[in-house]
């Protein structure tokens, strides 16, 4: 299965989770995306299915009670979708009034996130509660508003740093591929800005502050790897920065290994090394004082 057709292999069954179609409105919709047959859906779970049976089941025939256990689970497999969406299909093909209160976004993870690890949930959960909107959010199904109250600990840098650390041991390269264009397209979304910052790069202390900076944050986000690290910031974007630089020299809890730390993450985000901005420190004091000595025979 190409990446294509696991997009919207996801979208169709957040669909189906939202508004719980009927049997054959389900095997339709998969044979539709799939290009399968029902002499292949019977393939698929070795004539446990006949193609006469699928063939009833997908034009809605013959359905007037609940198959078999073991007939359910044939169809949920070479579906390829949840035994749960299967189930219900079947109660609204045979008149019951079924809706499904469930996230569509839950219906759109892959069998394998039940096998993440703990720090792994904890990092995916902590994003969600910062995107999603802490009120207002309403059931495809319903027009009740109802709260939701936002967990007092999501922003906890000490919880967020150890969830972040402990993902970023665990993914593969093309996983933190991924991240990365993740973390790219949230930079375009305006609630992603702030909190999320921290969050998605794992690094706190300072970009912390962006939490109550916007304008910080913008500029953060504006680093990119390769790039002048002062090119096209507006005057209050370097404000930004130069306050944010002094406020790490300051705190008790930083001082100059805050500022250090600030200045070694602009430098990675410009594509030096923390080496590199070692020696440019170490010499940049001798460079200035030959460049201020007065010329000979001047």
């Amino acid at each position: 299965m190409d990446e294509t057709e696991t997009v919207l292999s996801q979208e169709t069954r957040a669909a189906h989770a939202s508004s719980v179609p009927n049997l054959a409105d389900l095997i339709s919709a998969r044979k539709a995306e799939r290009g399968w047959s029902y002499q292949q859906l019977a393939d698929r779970v070795n004539g446990a299915v006949s193609r006469q049976r699928w063939q009833q089941l997908g034009t809605g025939t013959r359905i007037k009670e609940f198959p078999e256990p073991a007939t359910i689970q044939s169809i949920a497999d070479a579906l390829e979708v949840d035994i749960t969406l299967v189930v219900l299909a079947v109660a609204r093909s045979i008149g019951f009034a079924v809706r499904n209160r469930d996230s569509s976004l839950a219906a759109m993870l892959p069998p394998g996130a039940a096998h993440l690890s703990s720090e792994q949930r904890d990092a995916i959960l902590a994003v969600v509660r910062v995107m999603a909107p802490a009120t207002g959010a309403t059931d495809d199904n319903t027009s009740t508003q109802t709260s939701t109250p936002r967990d007092p600990e999501a922003g906890s840098s000490t919880r967020i740093g150890a969830s972040i650390a402990a993902l970023s041991e665990t993914l593969s390269e093309a996983e933190v591929k991924t991240l990365r264009q993740v973390r790219g397209k949230l930079a375009h979304h305006p609630g992603a800005r702030g909190e999320s910052v921290a969050l998605l790069t794992g690094l706190l202390g300072q970009l912390l502050d962006t939490v109550s900076n916007p304008e910080l944050a913008n500029a953060w986000w504006n680093l990119t790897p390769g790039t002048d690290v002062s090119a096209d910031w507006s005057p209050a974007q370097r404000a930004a920065i130069e306050e944010g630089k002094a406020a790490a020299a300051t705190s008790p809890n930083e001082g100059a290994s805050g500022d250090r730390r600030h200045d070694y993450e602009l430098a990675r985000r410009a594509g030096k090394t923390q080496e590199r901005v070692r020696r440019e420190t170490e010499t940049q004091p001798e460079d200035e004082s030959q460049g201020d000595a007065p010329e000979e025979g001047a």
